[in-house]
């Protein structure tokens, strides 16, 4: 048996306005999770709702900036690949940039188990860095994680970044 709907529907002005808190809340970089229990909360709306509220919301932000989704999109990339080609970004900068740049382009992998072993070590700056070697079921992301540290040049001249 379904659960009937007992909710109100918002007015024209009512559902404006939580737009618009969403557009708030979304300039300001609160994470989509806790926009949807500040709107949940507040409104006692489901999620599914909080989901159409931000869906709106971004349509929105974009609109009002004048661009294109695709172009939103490719304006990230750029800022994104300038920060991990600039020699003067830390590697933590250039490590966030990537996953950010992997996140727009679609290539995250949430369903990565991880599990800790190693150290990436960098011989010219005595950098070393903590990192997680991903399950040996998937290889695919161990390689992932190594081209990061090779393109973020954390490989040493004796070949293997990582040591145990």
């Amino acid at each position: 048996m379904t659960k009937k709907w007992t909710g109100v529907r918002p007015t024209r002005k009512q559902y404006l306005a939580r737009i618009k808190l969403c557009c708030d809340l979304l300039s300001r970089g609160y994470r989509k999770a806790d926009l949807k229990v500040i709107i949940k909360k507040q409104y006692g709306v489901s999620y599914r709702t909080c989901e159409n509220y931000l869906s709106r919301a971004r349509a929105m932000l974009l609109d009002e900036m004048g661009i294109s989704r695709e172009e939103a999109r490719s304006r990230s990339c750029d800022l994104y690949k300038s920060i991990i080609k600039d020699p003067a970004s830390t590697p933590r900068e250039k490590i966030l940039a990537q996953q950010r740049l992997d996140k727009v382009l679609g290539l995250e992998d949430h369903s990565v188990k991880v599990q800790q072993t190693g150290t990436i070590t960098h011989e010219h700056g005595g950098l070393e860095l903590r990192i997680t070697e991903l399950i040996k079921r998937n290889p695919e992301q161990r390689d992932a994680v190594l081209g990061l540290a090779r393109r973020l040049g954390l490989e040493s001249d004796s070949g293997s970044i990582i040591t145990g």
